[in-house]
Order: structure tokens, then C-alpha cells, then sequence
């Protein structure tokens, strides 16, 4: 009895937030309404000024057509003879005739000029007058709608009494509507998610609660989707077999080599010549050459060549050289280019190809797709120098994100199930589905469906590396362990979700020697929402803000001053912070505690914090926040935007090379598209240690910045 009273009395609480909140959009909208009126007001005194600007001038034009007229008689009368002097009856007729059709000219033109002003006019005021009209119905409609459902203004009744759970969760559901409705006509648009109405993850949600955050690939998506899915999918694939001629030509083309299109770069394009090392050495023999045809990129348009391949045998042993994939047209210049100007520029693939078209390369936007591919994977082998600088750089930097990729139904589920039963995720086995509802012959298509997937960032400040990480879209603490393995007193820098709780005392990777670091802006956050209707969160958030100020300052110290200032002048704000939290934890369980639910929830979640925010002590080269890995998955809201989704885990793996081979030479501050190519070029056959040719340790040469053509 008590439990649920306590639930009435939050519920209570919710409800009257919500009723201060309603009471705040009707006067908005009655601001709104008044706004509009006043509006309309304007727009029909501007349309009356409009019509005696109107009537002015038409008497002005009577009058000065009068002063005119006058003055015709005045001449008339001397052209006739009737007046003081007399002019030749020769004259009189033709100059009358020029006079009255020159007169007759400039009054139409007057009168032609003015009504079309007038006309221009009176349709802006008459538009504007509609729309505000209009606008000033439907708020009135509003206003007769919610004043009929409206139950008193919060201040008639403030504190309401509600005898069952049932009545008060009721209450609390319909002024939420309202207040959702009253947003809805506000913003004019509905509140559904972005990705066509499913739901969105909410890792921050879950992180307050200290819970796990959903795992989308079965919460998200229901089997009904799949086999409205798989059903759609059959209706194309029988609209295909209708097709009948072209998809027996279709068929009867595999396994043959799909002819090349025309490329006009190479009509007459010159010959380059490639040859091992020491084919002019005494001894040396030619055995054969293979001619491969080229397209490459010169700063501002391409050039087509023939490359010749020459094959010796050098002391004995033949040689070939080595060259980038024969199979694609392109040079490393070109996927150079590709990959910078749609990972660092930003560029849609499809405008990058509509460019290739205008410099004359004839390809299709498939192979432009596997021009990327083929430069993404050449950068795989960096991907383990990548993780062993950050691990023994002793510090990083940790956050994840969300992706929509195409994955297989039936296999996510038995990769779930092989992580519970690894002992990597929690929760219980997934079942498989069922026999596809379509049986087509190909019953891996019916399976296929786009599902929430985490892509993880660890960036080093120490190392200037940023390394992107994509392990089949999981979000387990196993990702972390697995990637820091001989790391030694390594401080890792992450916000509050539960998997980075197993680093902590008590969690089942706490001997791996990992310090978690705990981020200040994810506990002041909650508290910052609150901070103009609790006094508590606003003298929080105050205290948190000076922190910031003071490490704003220690920008430039040594680690060593750094950690000395800290110790001196940041200690004793978390301290004063400490107290005002655990005054508040033990308010909440009062049985006369009536503050906002979720400044408890900000409490509980500041305390479960606070060990790790302390832990930033410990370090004088570490942050405060986690910003740094925040402000990195940007990039990442930008593609999300651009792409949408991914049509693979092999895809989404790509993009988490290419992102981190990007952004490190962006902290190093290189000529991104000078370091992609010489990468392209000497990753295949480097001799040296691979850890050579990573972002903060390259060094440009002359040999990189000269293209092969120039």
C-alpha cells in the first residue's frame, strides 16, 4: 500500500508538471492568437492607407488633367482665332491633330501605369489579409476545442487528490496528450522518430536508469515487419520473372566477362611503362608484358593511359611489378580523390559520380561504389598499429553511437545467442524464426531488414589517433576488454552506460588494471534541465560550471601543475557537491518528499558517478568530460543524415576504417588527400613496421606530393 501510494504521489507530481507546462503553451498560443490579430489589424489599416494613397492620386490626376485641359482650350482658341492672337487655318489642323494625340498617349499610359500599381497592391493586402484570417480561425477552433476539455487553470485547483493508481496514471497520460497535441500544432509536425517512424534508441535514457540500452535488433523489430517484408519482396521478384526474356539473359551472363564500356580518355591516351627494380642489370631478361588501361586524377580534371607491365627475371627469379588492382580502372589518385571528397568533403556518392561523367569517365555509379571499397579495405592492415599506439599511450577516450544496417534476421539471432552463451551479453537466448512466409528459392532475401547497430570511437588525445570500431553492431562490455587487452593502468575516459561499469569494482573485468573516468557534462546534464524550477539542480549546475571555468584556465600547464591545481582548488567544489548530493538522497526517501521526480533520478545517477568523476583526479592529462569522443561522433551524425543506413556489417566495418584513417589526419593536421594516396601506394608492399605510415607519425615527401602524371 505504501509502494503505490508513493507511485500516486509521483504520478501526482508528473501530473502537475504537466499542467504548469499545458498552462504555458495556451498562453503562448494566446500570445500567438493576439500576435495574429494584431497582425491582421496592421495588414487592414495598411490596406485602407493603401486606398486613400489611392484616392489621392486619382484626384491628383483629375486635377492635373484639368490644368492640362485648360491649357489645350487656351491654345485651341489661338489656332482658331478666338482668342487674343490668331494662327493660319493652314497650321491649325495639323498641329490640333498631333496635340490631341499626344495628349490621348501620355493620359493612357498614366492610367495604364496607375491601375496596375493599384492591382499589385490591393492583391498583396488581399493575401495577407487571407492567411491571417485564416490563421486567427484555426486558433479560435483550438481555443473553443481545449477550453471544452480544459479542466482549470492549475492555479484553481493546484494540488489534486487521487484515491487509485489507476485514476492518477489516467490524469497524468491525458494531460500529456494534450501537451503533445499543443507541440504538435506549435512545431507543425508530428513527434514520431526519424527513421520512419521506429523508434530510436535511447542509450541516455537507459544510462540515467543504470540499465542496459534495448537491444533494437529484437525489440525493434517485430515479426510482423519481416514478413510484410519478405512479402513485398516477392511481389517484385514475380514482377521480375514476367520479365521473362531479360531475365533469362541476365542469367545466361554469368560467369562471362562483362565487356568494358568506351572510355573516351583512353582514345590515343599516351603509354607509361612499369618495370621491377633491376631489370637493367646485366643478366636480365624480359619475359613478357600485360597491358592494363588506367584512368588517373590530376588536380582538376582526369587523364586516361596505357600501362605496360613488364615482367624479368632478375638474378635469377622473376619479378613483376606491383601494381593497384589490374581489375580496376582507376588509380590510386582517383579512389583518392573519391574517398576524400565524400569522407572529408562530405560529397554524395552520386554527385561525385555526376563530376566523374563531366571530366569524361564513363562508368556506372556500381563501379564507383567499388572504387570506394577497393580503397577502404587497402587500409585494413592499419587498423592493429591503430589500437596498439592507443593502448600504450595509457589513456583514451570512449563513446558509441547508433547505425541502421541490413542484417540477416536469422543470423543476428544465432550471433546473439553465441554471445550469451560466451558469457559477452545477458538475457535470455533469442528464438529462431520460423520458415519464411515467401518461399522464393532465395530465402536469405526474406530475412533482410535494416536493425539499430553501435559503431564505437576511441580516440587518444596523447597518441593523435582516433580509432573507429564496428564489431557486428554490439554494444558489449567485451568490445572494451577485448580492445585494451595489456593495457596497464590505462585511465579510460566514458560516460555512465552500464557496460563501462564493468571496469569498476566488483565488475567482471576489474582486474584488467582499467580506471573508468566518468564524464562531468553527462551528470550535470540532468541537472541543467532542471536548474529554473528546482533550486537544488540550479545550485548544482552552478557549482559544475565553475569547474569548467577553472579547467578552462589550466589549459597550457604542465600534467603535473594541472593535477596540483586540481587537487587545491577543484576538490573542494566536489566536495561541497558531494554533501549537497547525499542531503538530497536522504530527502528522497522522506514520506513528505514532494520535489521533481527527476532531480532523485539525477541524484541517483550523480552517485553512481561519482567515483568515476573523481578518478579524473587522479590524471593531469585527462579531461574532465567526455566531450573530445562526443564532438567526434559528429562526423558520424552527418553520414548518418546523408546515408540513412548501411547495407551490410562488411559496409559499416568499411566505414569505420575509413573514418579512422580520416579523422586521425585530421588531428595531425595533414593534407588528407596527399596521405590517402601514399597510403594507396605503399601499404602493399611496406617493408618497414606498418606503425610507419599511421597519421602522427607520417611525415609528407617529396616522392608523396608529385602525381603520376604531373
Amino acid at each position: 500500500m505504501k509502494s503505490e501510494m508513493e507511485t500516486i504521489q509521483i504520478l501526482s507530481s508528473k501530473l502537475r508538471e504537466e499542467e504548469l507546462e499545458n498552462e504555458r503553451l495556451r498562453r503562448e498560443r494566446d500570445m500567438e492568437s493576439e500576435k495574429a490579430l494584431r497582425a491582421a489589424e496592421d495588414a487592414r489599416v495598411a490596406r485602407e492607407s493603401a486606398e486613400q494613397y489611392r484616392a489621392q492620386l486619382e484626384e491628383e490626376r483629375r486635377a492635373q488633367g484639368d490644368r492640362i485641359e485648360s491649357m489645350l482650350k487656351e491654345v485651341m482658341m489661338f489656332i482658331t482665332g478666338k482668342g487674343t492672337a490668331s494662327l493660319s487655318e493652314s497650321l491649325s489642323d495639323s498641329i490640333i491633330k498631333k496635340m490631341h494625340e499626344q495628349h490621348a498617349k501620355e493620359l493612357a499610359d498614366q492610367k495604364a501605369a496607375d491601375e496596375e500599381r493599384f492591382r499589385k497592391m490591393d492583391e498583396e493586402h488581399r493575401i495577407r489579409e487571407a492567411a491571417l484570417e485564416s490563421r486567427i480561425r484555426e486558433l479560435e477552433d483550438i481555443r473553443n476545442n481545449n477550453d471544452g476539455h480544459d479542466q482549470g487553470a492549475p492555479g484553481e485547483d493546484s494540488q489534486k487528490h487521487f484515491h487509485t493508481l489507476e485514476e492518477a496514471e489516467a490524469a497524468y497520460l491525458n494531460e500529456k496528450r494534450k501537451n503533445d497535441d499543443l507541440n504538435r500544432l506549435r512545431f507543425a509536425q508530428s513527434t514520431e522518430g526519424k527513421y520512419a517512424g521506429r523508434t530510436v534508441v535511447d542509450a541516455d535514457a537507459a544510462d540515467m536508469k543504470g540499465e542496459d540500452a534495448p537491444d533494437s535488433t529484437y525489440d525493434n523489430v517485430p515479426p510482423e515487419a519481416v514478413k510484410e517484408q519478405a512479402s513485398l519482396i516477392a511481389r517484385y521478384q514475380e514482377l521480375d520473372r514476367k520479365m521473362g526474356k531479360y531475365a533469362d539473359w541476365r542469367r545466361n551472363q554469368k560467369g562471362k566477362p562483362k565487356p568494358r564500356r568506351h572510355q573516351p580518355l583512353l582514345d590515343g591516351a599516351r603509354d607509361e611503362y612499369i618495370r621491377p627494380d633491376g631489370w637493367d642489370n646485366p643478366g636480365s631478361v624480359f619475359v613478357k608484358e600485360e597491358v592494363v588501361p588506367k584512368i588517373t586524377y590530376v588536380p582538376g580534371y582526369a587523364r586516361g593511359y596505357n600501362l605496360h607491365i613488364q615482367t624479368y627475371i632478375v638474378d635469377g627469379v622473376e619479378v613483376t611489378p606491383d601494381v593497384f588492382n589490374k581489375k580496376c580502372l582507376a588509380t590510386e589518385e582517383m579512389v583518392g580523390m573519391v574517398l576524400y571528397m565524400h569522407y572529408v568533403e562530405h560529397v554524395t556518392v552520386a554527385q561525385i559520380y555526376k563530376e566523374l561523367r563531366k571530366m569524361g569517365v564513363n562508368i556506372s555509379e556500381a563501379t564507383l561504389d567499388s572504387w570506394i571499397a577497393i580503397g577502404i579495405d587497402e587500409f585494413k592492415p592499419l587498423m592493429e598499429p591503430t589500437q596498439k599506439e592507443i593502448v600504450a599511450s595509457g589513456e583514451a577516450y570512449m563513446d558509441e553511437t547508433h547505425l541502421l544496417v541490413k542484417c540477416d534476421i536469422e543470423e543476428e539471432a544465432r550471433h546473439r545467442n553465441e554471445l550469451i552463451l560466451e558469457g559477452k551479453a545477458t538475457g535470455k537466448p533469442v528464438p529462431l524464426m520460423d520458415n519464411d512466409p515467401v518461399d522464393d528459392g532465395d530465402t536469405s532475401k526474406n530475412r533482410k531488414h535494416y536493425l539499430g547497430k553501435w559503431l564505437h570511437n576511441i580516440i587518444s588525445p596523447k597518441a593523435k589517433l582516433s580509432n573507429y570500431l564496428y564489431r557486428d553492431g554490439d554494444r558489449g562490455a567485451y568490445i572494451a576488454a577485448e580492445y585494451l587487452i595489456g593495457a596497464i593502468d590505462f585511465f579510460l575516459h566514458c560516460d555512465g552506460a552500464k557496460m563501462y561499469k564493468s571496469f569498476e569494482k566488483g565488475g567482471k573485468y576489474e582486474d584488467m588494471g582499467i580506471i573508468r573516468v566518468g564524464c562531468g557534462s553527462h551528470v550535470r546534464r540532468p541537472f541543467w534541465k532542471l536548474r529554473l524550477t528546482e533550486d537544488e539542480a540550479r545550485w548544482i549546475t552552478e557549482k559544475m560550471d565553475s569547474i569548467f571555468v577553472k579547467e578552462d584556465c589550466y589549459k597550457g600547464l604542465s600534467d603535473e601543475e594541472r593535477k596540483r591545481r586540481r587537487g587545491e582548488e577543484v576538490i573542494p567544489i566536489l566536495h561541497e557537491i558531494k554533501q549537497k548530493l547525499d542531503i538530497l538522497k536522504g530527502e528522497k526517501s522522506a514520506p513528505d518528499a514532494w520535489k521533481h521526480p527527476g532531480l532523485y533520478e539525477a541524484v541517483d545517477y550523480a552517485i553512481r558517478e561519482w567515483a568515476g568523476i573523481q578518478n579524473y583526479l587522479l590524471t593531469g592529462s585527462g579531461d574532465y568530460t567526455n566531450n573530445i569522443c562526443e564532438r567526434e561522433m559528429r562526423i558520424v551524425a552527418t553520414l548518418r543524415n546523408n546515408s540513412l543506413f548501411w547495407g551490410s556489417h562488411t559496409s559499416a566495418e568499411r566505414l569505420s576504417v575509413i573514418l579512422t584513417i580520416v579523422r586521425s589526419a585530421l588531428m595531425n593536421c595533414l593534407n588528407v588527400y596527399q596521405y590517402i594516396v601514399y597510403c594507396l601506394k605503399t601499404i602493399r608492399c611496406y617493408k618497414g613496421d606498418l606503425a610507419d605510415l599511421l597519421a602522427n607519425k607520417w611525415k609528407p615527401s617529396e616522392a608523396a606530393l608529385v602525381p603520376i602524371l604531373a
